[in-house]
């Protein structure tokens, strides 16, 4: 996957060549997600042209509404940008982009490998998706899906690898849905998981949560794709396997709270949680109090 910088001769700032024309604020690479790439990144020029990139390159502008305009697929777009728009240019295509001010965009870069992989895992014959360019849409869904991402990297990873895979893929989803050229529909699966392979999937997280789980994992123990998975557990338990290994945690967590033999960073390793704060955070959050208090 790119790092998401242009090279340095299509990107210069307007006033002084030696700023940088990106800085970037936050990114996602140090925590490992697989299949994308997440950064918030500071624009201090007002035109830049990107070579063709390897991944599919989604942005969502979270600045100020802005005029833009948008010169790729043979096409130039004219127009504006509202707070939680999002543009969606394809892996392969070069772009040049022209804006009227200094600005902060979020970027996700999905690789092409990811998506033909959620595509097959929709029923879909992923030789025959593209997806499509967008020049500027609101939708809320991707919306909420940026903004949660862009809260993990502000928290450093607080949820954990778990989270960017079940965003990343819930994203796929969504531009393989709306903004693809897929003629079939991706399906809404119903009915929840069977309750013997709800219990084998839970027995693995209780098992296993030390481990940074991984959701292809778990649908790997219940034998079926991690789209329709996410989906199905959710039915079954009212949570997203993100929140249920959340909440298994914390559960674990109290119990060995009231044993008193550890410290608190301690159980925080052993419940699987990447730091003492990261698990203070989400105890309170979840039981009211902190962990000392708890005790």
């Amino acid at each position: 996957m790119s790092d998401g910088q242009p090279d340095a001769a299509s990107a210069q700032a307007n006033n002084d060549p030696k700023v940088p024309s990106i800085v970037t604020i936050l990114s996602s690479q140090p925590l490992g997600w697989n299949g994308m790439l997440v950064e918030q990144l500071a624009y201090t020029t007002t035109q830049i042209e990107w070579a063709p990139q390897p991944d599919h390159v989604l942005t969502v502008h979270i600045a100020e509404p802005m005029s833009l305009v948008q010169k790729r697929d043979g096409r130039t777009h004219r127009g504006g940008l509202l707070t939680g728009d999002f543009t969606l240019t394809p892996a392969g295509h070069p772009s040049a982009w022209y804006w009227e001010r200094f600005l902060n965009k979020l970027h996700l870069r999905l690789t092409p490998d990811f998506v033909h992989q959620v595509a097959l895992e929709c029923d879909l014959n992923p030789d025959r998706v593209e997806l499509l360019h967008n020049f500027g849409t609101h939708d809320p869904q991707i919306q909420r899906i940026g903004l949660a991402l862009k809260t993990e990297l502000e928290t450093g990873g607080l949820g954990g690898r778990l989270v960017g895979e079940s965003l990343a893929t819930a994203l796929t989803v969504q531009l393989l849905r709306h903004y693809s050229s897929a003629t079939q529909t991706v399906p809404f699966l119903k009915g929840g998981l069977p309750p013997v392979i709800l219990q084998r999937v839970i027995d693995y997280i209780q098992a296993h949560l030390a481990h940074d789980l991984s959701l292809t994992d778990m649908a790997a123990i219940a034998d079926m794709s991690a789209y329709h998975f996410s989906r199905l557990f959710k039915q079954s338990t009212g949570l997203a396997p993100h929140q249920y290994v959340i909440h298994c945690r914390i559960e674990r967590a109290k119990q060995l709270l009231k044993q008193g033999d550890r410290t608190i960073a301690q159980i925080a390793r052993s419940v699987g949680f990447s730091s003492q704060s990261h698990f203070g955070y989400h105890f309170k959050r979840l039981t009211g109090v902190t962990p000392r208090q708890f005790r």
